[in-house]
């Protein structure tokens, strides 16, 4: 067992300062400053520097009088200070320690710096270690934060200014008496250079520094364990630029300490600070003092396998607001695997409020697996036209087929087995058997994924990876039996709350999340580097109507862009290629022989991937109601070696048009080449 010393701002907790206390004050001061709250509070930070000066003065001379370390931080007396030398009577309306007191029992504005903290606490004390605080802010505004975030009870001993009568980077602030005996921590864990680092290194005590946002995006030190990051430190302009800016922000008689400021061990947040201990506990400090700086850009660079910590009060506290927060809807009414399956098919890459309908009128007409299995594939398509993305219910299609075949009509429960069925990938998997069996399997959407990153601050930009990391986390955060409720709040949550611009305000976990606590929110998740612009492809179609008003549609490849759905005959011009020699080419590939006419439509869709410019030519077919002829078809594939002739062709008259299973794109064009109510003649008329 080793005691281990924390400070407490900016490591285990934020304080109600920056959002509570400083805006309320620097207003009632700004009409002394012209209005400018901004140099109310410069002259706020300016009375605090003078009085840290002269006690770090007074501290160098020889040892100052109890109370002068906690004068040094004592903001009701700096503020009444800055208000009375300015004539604003009244300033602050109360003590700062009350005003604390009551921000912390609102919880608006404190917050854990990770949602780890509490955890990492929890397993230090199961490690048996013994935990201490050691701060220079006041106890009296550090205890309230505390007690309000339930972490008061993890710790042994509190060390503050006006505890002690000392403060940081004074070795005796670390010290206390203890049977007799003076004792000091085994390690500190801070995150200031100066007064964390490098105070304890100079009294002889091991230093964890836990590195700020500005440094802990970079990737060569995130893929590090954090006792080899001190020497990828030491070889980063950027942390030399921190220590020096460190330096100028505290008192002259401060800087001997910067040699001593490198760490011995350096965490992207508390909770890696279990497995620091862990290592130095099984080499045993002498040995670990004497190798961990010995060549770490020699080792091996794969990324270290971060321990993930499980956060439940996290989701305890997701969970409690989702039963209240929850939209009705149809899928939610009656969970059956069956019909989450079928939703989480249709949300894919479509709004919620998109897919209630269509999901509606699905159930309606296929109400159970057997009966979507047993359906052709036309009247699938039929029912989903609208929707988009035509590929899923395809794969719906064949999904609930396979289940029917290989499980006897059960939707499997295992993510593993899920993955297996036609479309379904890791997130449908785990969506499908958290949400309709219970599983602890979190599904990781884009909405998941951003709300993860920021109450984790992951800077690794979107990808599997980061999905494998942020489920990793994600599955220590579910509540015992609550595994469906935690996956959908988790989705809500990125919906409604956390979404691009989020609104952290109502956020039922903000206290957990260290990208509200560092005021990062808004650059979280990493972006990744923009998609190319999408390709604008020319498409040439043909409109060939028989001579009784009847429209020829294809039937595309499956595997294409809107397989399976009907269309009409079209092409993706060459480079180069004239509009009318491609409108020939798409009759030449359909097998049809007629005149080619102009021009009666264009339109434009947009798919993920690319930009259609679409163009419609006239052709008057010959014969009526004849299919494309084989000879065609032959010739076709004789001048064309990639030649496929269409699975299937239909004509098609105007009162059955709306009924055919039809992409959007070509459902525009034929909509203008075919108004409602125009009858058989008005569509050959030239």
């Amino acid at each position: 067992m080793v005691t281990i010393s924390f400070d407490l701002d900016g490591v285990l907790m934020r304080n109600p300062f920056r959002d509570g206390i400083f805006p309320q004050v620097t207003r009632a001061l700004a009409p002394a400053f012209g209005g400018s709250e901004a140099m109310a509070m410069e002259a706020l930070t300016e009375e605090y520097r003078r009085r840290l000066a002269a006690s770090r003065e007074a501290a160098a001379s020889g040892p100052p009088a109890g109370s002068l370390a906690a004068w040094a931080y004592d903001w009701t007396d700096i503020i009444a200070a800055v208000a009375g030398r300015h004539g604003v009577p009244g300033v602050p309306e109360e003590p700062v320690e009350a005003t604390v007191e009551r921000l912390a029992r609102a919880g608006t504005a404190i917050s854990f710096m990770h949602a780890t903290v509490p955890a990492a606490l929890a397993a230090l004390r199961r490690d048996g270690h013994q935990l201490v605080v050691t701060t220079n802010g006041l106890w009296a505004y550090q205890r309230p934060v505390l007690e309000a975030l339930g972490i008061l009870d993890a710790f042994q001993r509190f060390g503050a200014p006006d505890l002690t009568g000392w403060a940081k980077p004074d070795a005796r602030a670390f010290t206390w008496v203890e049977g007799g005996q003076s004792r000091r921590p085994f390690v500190h864990v801070g995150d200031d250079l100066l007064y964390d680092v490098a105070a304890a290194r100079a009294a002889g005590i091991r230093a964890v520094w836990v590195i700020p946002p500005r440094l802990s995006r970079f990737e060569l030190l995130a893929r590090r364990p954090p006792w080899e990051r001190p020497e990828v430190l030491d070889g980063m302009p950027e942390w030399h630029t921190e220590v020096a800016a460190i330096a100028d922000r505290r008192p002259a008689a401060d800087r001997w300490l910067l040699p001593y400021a490198l760490p011995d061990a350096a965490v992207l947040h508390v909770g890696e600070v279990p497995e620091v201990l862990a290592r130095w506990e099984s080499q045993g400090a002498s040995e670990e003092k004497a190798g961990h700086r010995a060549g770490a850009a020699g080792r091996q660079a794969a990324r270290w396998k971060e321990d993930t910590l499980p956060i439940p009060e996290l989701g305890e506290a997701l969970v409690r607001w989702f039963e209240g927060a929850k939209r009705a809807l149809p899928w939610r009414d009656r969970p059956d695997p069956y019909r989450v399956m079928v939703s989480e098919f249709m949300l894919q890459q479509t709004q919620v409020q998109t897919v209630v309908p269509y999901f509606e009128r699905f159930v309606q007409r296929f109400p159970t697996l057997q009966a979507l299995a047993e359906a052709p594939l036309e009247s699938v398509l039929e029912v989903w036209q609208g929707l988009g993305y035509y590929r899923r219910a395809r794969y719906l299609h064949q999904a609930a087929r396979t289940i029917v075949q290989r499980y006897g009509g059960r939707v499997p429960d295992d993510p593993l087995v899920l993955e297996t069925l036609p479309g379904v990938g890791p997130y449908m998997a785990r969506a499908i058997a958290s949400i309709a069996y219970g599983r602890p399997e979190p599904a990781i959407d884009t909405n998941a994924s951003r709300v993860l990153s920021r109450v984790l601050m992951v800077w690794d930009p979107p990808g599997p990876g980061s999905m494998r990391r942020l489920g990793a986390w994600a599955r220590g955060m579910v509540p015992e039996g609550r595994a469906a409720d935690f996956t959908q709040g988790l989705m809500e949550l990125g919906s409604r709350i956390c979404r691009p611009a989020p609104e952290c305000g109502p956020c039922p976990i903000r206290r957990f999340c260290a990208a509200w606590a560092y005021r990062l929110q808004e650059e979280l998740p990493a972006k990744r580097r923009g998609p190319a612009p999408s390709p604008v492809v020319r498409v040439a179609a043909v409109a060939a109507f028989d001579s009784a008003g009847r429209l020829l549609l294809v039937e595309r490849p499956p595997d294409g862009l809107l397989g399976g759905l009907w269309a009409l005959p079209a092409v993706e011009l060459q480079p180069g290629e004239e509009w009318e020699a491609g409108a020939r080419r798409a009759m030449q590939q359909a097998g049809l022989e007629g005149a080619l006419g102009t021009a009666v439509a264009e339109g434009r869709h947009v798919f993920s991937h690319r930009i259609w410019e679409m163009r419609a030519f006239r052709v008057q077919a010959r014969g009526r109601g004849l299919p494309p002829r084989n000879g065609g078809a032959a010739r076709a594939a004789e001048e064309r070696p990639d030649y496929a002739p269409p699975l299937a062709t239909r004509w098609v008259g105007p009162g059955e048009l709306e009924r055919v299973p039809m992409g959007q794109a070509f459902r525009r064009l034929v909509r203008a080449l075919v108004p409602a109510g125009r009858t058989a003649q008005e569509q050959v008329a030239p």
